[in-house]
């Protein structure tokens, strides 16, 4: 039979297996990635994904694909955890630990027992998905009693995900960068080894029926092209995609480019070098957010940035603001000046704090309250921008710090390293010295047994060498009257064979006799005599 013969078998199996038992598929994928897109086709399928769905919104008219309670759990966790969606550091080591995660976990596999678990087909989609699986293992083990599970993968170039973060929700790029890092690392270290497929979005536009196909397939979920098409022409609108980019673009960090290209490798089968690249980093960026992110001074730096520009942008307005003002302050105590009362017209926008009046003297004394406010107000965007300033001389040193740190961190790693190598040959060295004496210890204990066993052995041999020698003896004594009994025997062995000899030599002798009186005349004669005396004796 054929490798190729042996492929379709198992194949259609699969396919047979799919049609036959319950299948539950969990989409997983940074937020923008396009994961509500394939989760709207693969629910189209027939998929059930929640009862409670989220409502559409402007961003996605046509749906979510998620079930609200879901969601709001996996809220509810992060917050407890001090992390939000959006925030891009690790969590903490025990966020699946403790009550708050037990309480999720119950509420978790209360609304899988009630909502899913006895449907043919299901869906989970969520992007929380991707730092929270942790939290999902225990659950899908025991639904994976009886039903398939697989993870589906989405991926999308980092570049249109930060376009995309950041027109609905004002993230800045380098922030979404890091959320795609992080969601993507953590997404795939939490599957690796499972039942898992992946669909990059830029492929998905390009050939939409065959690129879910082949990740369903991996999944043994079994889906026609006819089918797929129309579930592609129901749901599927790529109009409503705005932000698209190839490989690379605008993401130039080398992390970036070597995360996304292990994803691309990824999407045609699992990859040991894709797995050590994806380590690597992993654990680099963590590396990076314990020196940067522990403190939380990068969101502090970037929050004073953000208010920093409103600042700026409030005192350009109270400048103009205050000059006119001012200007207005000056005609009215000069009583008018040339212009008279045209000149003392002030602008719409800027009375509509103030009640209109006639007396140009409530209108000076209300400027002048607006003046020393406006002043006040100035002196608080001084110390704003003084503080801004010295927020940027603080990062700037912490930046130093920070190249001081990534420094000594990397004579610290190979320090360790160092250390570690000769630690393992010490510990080699020790494991072998260990053996050495294991094993003459082990000899030791051998030899002695053995040695036991000699001393038994002569002992027995001692006892047993003297009853033969007292055995010894007595067949000497019994040898020597065997022997004179076996002289005697022979002695008497020669006479009896010489009487034998004697009787045999007789016998002949008789016989001959005997043949020579029956051959004689007298006794053929008398042979009638003696059978009739023979009739009577």
């Amino acid at each position: 039979m054929t490798v190729e013969v042996l492929k379709e078998e198992e194949s259609s199996r699969a396919v047979e297996r799919s049609e036959t038992s319950k299948r539950a598929v969990l989409v997983v994928g940074m937020h923008r990635s396009g994961t509500s897109a394939v989760a709207s086709v693969v629910a189209e399928l027939g998929f059930h994904f929640g009862s409670a769905p989220m409502p559409p919104s402007s961003e996605n008219p046509r749906g979510y694909f998620e079930d609200q309670r879901i969601v709001d759990l996996h809220d509810r966790l992060l917050e407890a955890c001090g992390r939000t969606w959006s925030d891009p550091r690790s969590l903490p080591d025990d966020c699946f630990e403790g009550r708050t995660a037990e309480r999720a976990r119950d509420n978790l596999a209360l609304i899988l027992d009630r909502d899913f678990l006895d449907r043919r087909s299901w869906l989970i989609k969520d992007p929380r998905l991707c730092r929270l699986l942790p939290l999902w293992d225990e659950l899908l083990e025991k639904a994976a009693e009886d039903t398939e599970v697989g993870f589906l993968h989405v991926f999308r170039s980092p570049a249109a995900v930060a376009r995309s973060l950041r027109a609905r929700d004002g993230i800045s790029w380098s922030r979404s960068l890091l959320l795609w890092l992080v969601h993507c690392l953590e997404g795939e270290k939490a599957t690796r080894g499972k039942r898992r497929a992946w669909i990059r979005f830029e492929d998905l536009l390009e050939e939409r029926e065959e690129t879910l196909q082949r990740a369903l397939g991996r999944l043994s979920v079994s889906a026609e092209s006819s089918r797929l098409k129309t579930a592609f022409d129901a749901v599927f609108d790529p109009n409503l995609v705005h932000h698209v980019s190839s490989v690379g673009e605008g993401t130039d960090h080398p992390w970036l480019l070597a995360v996304e290209e292990a994803m691309r490798t990824l999407c045609t089968a699992e990859d040991e070098a894709a797995f050590r690249s994806l380590d690597e980093i992993g654990e680099q960026l963590e590396v990076a957010q314990r020196l940067l992110l522990s403190d939380g001074w990068v969101w502090a730096t970037e929050h004073h940035q953000e208010r920093y520009e409103v600042v700026s942008r409030r005192i350009e307005q109270n400048n103009r603001h205050i000059e006119h003002l001012g200007n207005l302050l000056a005609l009215s105590l000069r009583g008018g000046g040339e212009g008279g009362e045209d000149q003392l017209k002030v602008p719409e926008q800027l009375l509509e704090p103030f009640p209109r009046a006639p007396d140009l003297a409530q209108i000076a004394r209300e400027v002048a309250t607006r003046v020393t406010d406006e002043l006040a107000l100035s002196e608080k965007v001084t110390e704003t921008l003084a503080l801004a300033r010295r927020l940027e001389g603080e990062t700037a040193a912490a930046n130093t710090r920070w190249a001081e740190a990534n420094a000594k961190l990397d004579r610290a790693r190979r320090k360790l390293a160092s250390l570690e190598l000769e630690q393992q040959v010490t510990l080699r060295q020790k494991r072998e010295l260990a053996e050495e004496l294991e094993a003459t210890a082990r000899q030791q204990s051998e030899t002695e047994t053995e040695l036991n066993r000699y001393r038994e052995q002569l002992e027995q041999s001692q006892a047993l060498s003297s009853t033969a020698t007292e055995r010894i003896e007595q067949a000497r004594l019994d040898t020597a009257e065997t022997r004179g009994d076996l002289e005697r025997a022979q002695r008497e062995l020669v006479e009896v064979a010489h009487e034998r000899d004697m009787a045999r030599e007789a016998d002949r002798l008789a016989r001959q006799q005997v043949e020579l009186l029956e051959s004689s005349f007298s006794w053929r004669a008398t042979r009638p005599l003696r059978w009739f005396r023979g009739l009577f004796s």
